[in-house]
C-alpha cells in the first residue's frame, strides 16, 4: 500500500484534486459555521456525498446528517466486531491484524450501514500508529469506495454478520503490549 508523504501540507495536497476549498476554524463538528458551509456547498453542487474525518470523540448532530447527502466515515476497525474510538490497539492484541470499515454515518455510534471493509497487515515496528498508519489504511479504502461511488452513482451495504463489542481508549499497558507485539512479528 503506498503511503502519503506527512512532510506535505494538506492545503498543498488539496492543490491538485481541487480548486474548492473551504477552510473554517471551528472546535465543533456541530459548529453552526460548519452546518451552514455544507448546506451551501450542497445546495451549490448538488452533492450526493460527504465524506467525514475529523473531530474524534465528537457526534456528528442529526442536523447535520440530515442535510440529505450520504455521510460516510472510515472507520479504523473491523465492524461490527471492533466499535469504537482505540480498535487498531485491540485489533493487534487479538493477532487479527488492522481493519476498516467504511459506514454510511447515522447518529449512533458505529451503528451506519457498513458499506466496505478490508483487512490490512499490521504496521512495522516504528510506524506511528496514531497518527499515520490509521490515517493511511482509512484513506486507502475511503479512496477506493469514492472511486466506487463516482463510477456507479450508489454503494450497496454489506452484510454483517453477529455483534461485536465497543472499545474505547486503550489503557497505557494494552497499548504498550500491542507495539509489543510489533516487535514480536516483526522478529518471525
Amino acid at each position: 500500500m503506498p503511503l502519503p508523504d506527512p512532510r506535505i501540507p494538506l492545503l498543498q495536497s488539496l492543490d491538485g484534486l481541487t480548486t474548492q476549498v473551504h477552510r473554517i476554524e471551528a472546535e465543533n463538528v456541530n459548529d453552526p459555521a460548519i452546518l451552514a458551509a455544507v448546506k451551501a456547498a450542497i445546495d451549490a453542487m448538488g452533492a450526493g456525498l460527504v465524506i467525514y474525518s475529523g473531530y474524534g470523540g465528537q457526534l456528528v448532530s442529526r442536523e447535520l446528517l440530515s442535510l440529505g447527502p450520504l455521510f460516510l466515515h472510515a472507520h479504523s476497525g473491523w465492524l461490527p466486531d471492533y466499535r469504537g474510538s482505540t480498535t487498531v490497539y485491540y485489533s493487534l492484541l487479538a493477532g487479527t491484524g488492522c481493519g476498516v470499515s467504511v459506514i454510511s454515518m447515522v447518529p449512533a455510534i458505529d451503528q451506519g450501514p457498513v458499506m466496505a471493509r478490508r483487512q490490512y497487515p499490521a504496521p512495522p515496528m516504528g510506524v506511528d500508529i496514531d497518527y499515520f498508519y490509521d490515517s493511511a489504511i482509512r484513506a486507502d479504502l475511503m479512496a477506493d469506495v469514492v472511486a466506487q461511488w463516482q463510477k456507479d452513482g450508489q454503494l450497496v451495504p454489506v452484510e454483517l454478520e453477529g455483534d461485536g463489542a465497543d472499545y474505547y481508549v486503550v489503557h497505557p499497558l494494552l497499548k504498550h503490549l500491542a507495539l509489543l507485539s510489533l516487535a514480536a512479528e516483526d522478529a518471525d
